[in-house]
């Protein structure tokens, strides 16, 4: 049973680091936006445009594995939930 506890916790513990993970990619695309606004204020030529291509291609980059982190916590959380019934069985 010592061995099914220690997996529980492991299992919680990479569910924890699929929430910050995710949260730290979210804030990251949302400082690196709110930079690329704030410079905007009075910069706003062509090269700001072109900046503006790659600060979205940046974004998109950092959004896409949020998904797949959610994924990965449903999983875990299904897992979490099989270990705690066979805890508790």
């Amino acid at each position: 049973m010592a061995n099914v506890d220690v997996s529980l916790s492991a299992v919680q513990s990479a569910m924890s680091q699929c929430v910050a993970a995710a949260t730290e990619l979210q804030n990251a695309a949302k400082n690196l936006q709110s930079m690329y606004s704030a410079a905007g204020s009075g910069w706003k030529d062509s090269k700001y445009k072109e900046l503006g291509a790659i600060v979205e291609t940046c974004n998109a980059a950092l959004k896409e594995p949020v998904s797949r982190l959610g994924d990965c916590y449903r999983k875990l959380s299904d897992l979490q939930k099989i270990i705690e019934e066979y805890m508790n069985s």
